[in-house]
């Protein structure tokens, strides 16, 4: 709730701001076919979501680390998850070109879109002199993300749990 007393309002960026132009089921079902291993977008989409529930029910402390290691370390995971078969086993070979291709993916500022309505929310903080800022749970990768999109110079802070080493909701974030 903003009052006048708020100096500053801060917004998440996951599935607020910014979001895939394609869904994750058609970016890991491309990826998976790739290499061999054929998903449905379906398939892959519910695969993505159970296992994503279930690497950060199973997290104990910062679900992507705070380097591309441990970032990847936790993608790969989810990966070998979604990529479960049940009619053969899936190499390590498999999984790591499936990584590899989606981890870069991910990096790149046109596989994302910004929710057009940011920016009348912007302009409408604005005018109410309010700071804004972007606090998210978000590997190392953000940053550089956000800076491809042009979001870092349009807010006034952007803190990315992989940087600060604490994630929401933790209000030390």
């Amino acid at each position: 709730m903003i009052t006048p007393e708020t100096t500053a309002i801060t917004f998440d960026v996951g599935n607020t701001i910014l979001f895939p132009r394609q869904s994750i089921g058609e970016h890991y079902a491309r990826a998976s076919l790739g290499h061999g291993i054929p998903l449905s977008v379906r398939q892959a989409e519910h695969r993505f979501t159970t296992a994503w529930r279930r690497a950060q029910s199973a997290s104990k402390g910062l679900i992507y680390g705070t380097d591309h290691d441990q970032a990847r370390a936790f993608w790969l995971t989810i990966i070998k998850d979604v990529c479960r078969t049940h009619y053969g086993p899936v190499t390590e070979t498999q999984h790591t070109g499936i990584l590899d291709d989606l981890y870069e993916l991910f990096s790149r500022g046109e596989t994302w879109r910004v929710d057009p309505a940011f920016d009348t929310v912007l302009q409408h903080c604005r005018t109410r002199g309010l700071r804004v800022g972007l606090v998210s749970n978000w590997d190392i990768r953000l940053r550089r993300l956000l800076e491809q999109l042009g979001l870092v110079d349009r807010v006034d802070a952007v803190v990315i749990s992989a940087e600060v080493g604490i994630e929401k909701p933790d209000g030390g974030i």
